[in-house]
């Protein structure tokens, strides 16, 4: 059923990577806020560390279209084995050990550029720095577009692969992203072969008016 008009807070989130099975809200109006980023439309928080704990939802007194359902695990899941390492397909630059680049950073990156980051670890993604051309400059991940000055901050590239792709108009800095660093969320150990996993927690579906 379609949601209603309102607004409400899931507090105490573990720290796990969200799933979102469905999602489709009005866009720009009806969202969901993880982190400080706003989720809406057909794109949802998918992969996201909820670091605060928090999730809010919001509803105008307009439009009220589909509805969400977003989930979590009761354990986080663990990492995939290395069995690959990072590779990169295209001019970004796979830095320092732990970071990515897009073209020429810090200077602006190049017109219509292309490239795919694959095997990147299960690990949450720290943005260090983030410019590109709204909505037409973007990299992907889960599925997920990130342009302008909001960058995949504490997400974790659920499969492993991050993609880049420049327009053939205006540039700007670019971007640069880490995971593993300093006042990161650890990401948990593997579990042994056999070890029971916890409990599922309940999923968070459309919350009532509030």
């Amino acid at each position: 059923d379609a949601y209603s008009p309102g607004s409400c807070t899931i507090s105490n989130l573990p720290c796990t990577p969200l799933r979102v099975d469905s999602f489709e809200t009005e866009t720009t109006y009806d969202r969901v806020t993880v982190n400080g980023e706003r989720y809406s439309g057909s794109s949802g928080p998918n992969g996201v560390l909820p670091v605060a704990g928090n999730l809010t939802w919001f509803a105008d007194d307009t439009v009220s279209t589909g509805s969400w359902k977003i989930c979590w695990d009761g354990v986080p899941p663990p990492p995939p084995p290395n069995s690959c390492t990072v590779s990169v397909s295209g001019p970004c630059v796979f830095d320092d050990g732990r970071c990515l680049t897009s073209p020429n950073y810090p200077s602006n990156y190049g017109l219509s550029q292309e490239c795919t980051v694959s095997c990147v670890p299960h690990q949450v993604l720290h943005v260090e720095s983030f410019d590109t051309e709204a909505f037409y400059d973007y990299l992907t991940i889960n599925n997920r577009r990130f342009s302008g000055v909001v960058g995949p901050e504490s997400v974790i590239p659920l499969d492993g692969t991050i993609k880049w792709q420049s327009d053939a108009t205006l540039t700007r800095s670019g971007w640069r992203i880490c995971w593993g660093g300093v006042g990161m969320p650890p990401s948990p150990p593997a579990l042994p072969p056999g070890s029971p996993r916890a409990p599922a927690l309940p999923c968070t579906e459309t919350c009532a008016a509030g």
